[in-house]
């Protein structure tokens, strides 16, 4: 991951990690971590045409953590949080929804062994700061598309065991878009697509700053899902997703994964929901990888939440782990926080 800067040709390559990303939305998270699960104005980080459904506006806000853990042979990742980690805000004209927002999607510490000394460690910061604006319109049919314009900026600062390394930041663009289409009165199709974000930047090699700047990039890579909501009754909501994340084509070594998602939704009270569900996160490293370290295999994450309204205020807690199903593979455990109003 992390080749001496001096044969590179002084390019680095950001340590973008599948697993580090924080949760947008506390009540995708509770459904499954389904992206057709989110609602409202957080609905921009996921589906966007999923603003469409809001009455006239709303504006909200989150906040995340991860537990520690590893995503690659040689890299540890600290416990990351953010507060907050998103916020959003969207308003109706007439059929069409205007929405924008910011998420820190991620906020991580890393330790790799010495690119010079490899017995010792060296210690990274990672940011990935997204502002989004999104078009939502939808039908009298209960359909909608939208679409979403984002800008991604990471920031990185690299330190050894006694100096610091480099220290820059990358920026890009991305663009997104989904569509919901009601199939009859309970059950509605879903797809989204996100195209792959490529990130360049400089950044500042201090060993040797005669050397000149190095040349600093990265990508969020794409993704494309299809998912199905299913209402059976009132306050019954059923939804399946699955997503397929390009990593093969952002790092080295990596492959292109497929995930699930399962999610559903109890309306106990007017005021209170139950969720709960699950989803995958496969590796995206290969097998000869894998096979190295049994903690960087498939995670099996089961999900829960509540969702408390009153009055257009709304609060929703948002939880799950990997450790009961994952036995030796990746464990971890993600929480999110969300709150917000709207009429």
């Amino acid at each position: 991951m992390f080749p001496a800067v001096a044969a590179s040709g002084h390019q680095l390559r950001l340590p973008l990690q599948y697993d580090r990303y924080l949760p947008w939305s506390a009540r995708s998270l509770g459904m499954g971590s389904a992206a057709v699960a989110g609602g409202g104005a957080s609905a921009l980080f996921g589906q966007p045409d999923r603003t469409g459904g809001l009455e006239r506006w709303e504006a909200g806000v989150s906040s995340a953590a991860l537990s520690a853990g590893r995503s690659h042979v040689s890299i540890e990742s600290e416990a990351s949080r953010a507060a907050p980690s998103a916020a959003a805000a969207a308003f109706r004209l007439g059929g069409h929804v205007l929405a924008f927002g910011c998420r820190r999607a991620v906020d991580v510490r890393i330790s790799f062994p010495d690119v010079y000394a490899p017995l010792l460690s060296d210690h990274a910061a990672l940011e990935l700061d997204q502002a989004v604006l999104g078009w939502a319109y939808s039908t009298a049919g209960n359909a909608s598309i939208g679409f979403s314009l984002g800008a991604s900026r990471a920031g990185f600062d690299w330190r050894g065991p006694d100096r610091a390394y480099a220290a820059g930041e990358a920026s890009g663009f991305g663009f997104s878009a989904g569509l919901t289409i009601p199939v009859t009165g309970e059950i509605k199709l879903s797809l989204a697509a996100a195209a792959k974000s490529e990130l360049k930047g400089t950044a500042d090699f201090l060993p040797d700053p005669a050397a000149g700047d190095l040349e600093l990039s990265g990508a969020v890579p794409s993704r494309t899902a299809a998912a199905v909501e299913y209402r059976p009754e009132t306050g019954l909501i059923l939804v399946a997703e699955a997503a397929m994340s390009g990593w093969n084509t952002v790092t080295q070594g990596y492959e292109g994964r497929i995930d699930l998602h399962l999610g559903a939704e109890v309306q106990i009270i007017e005021a209170l929901a139950l969720r709960l569900g699950g989803f995958t996160m496969t590796s995206p490293l290969d097998e000869y990888e894998r096979r190295l370290d049994a903690t960087l295999r498939d995670g099996y994450f089961l999900t829960a939440g509540l969702g408390l309204s009153c009055k257009g205020f709304y609060l929703d807690l948002g939880g799950a782990s990997s450790r009961p199903l994952s036995g030796g593979g990746q464990s971890q455990n993600r929480l999110a926080v969300s709150a917000g109003f709207g009429r």
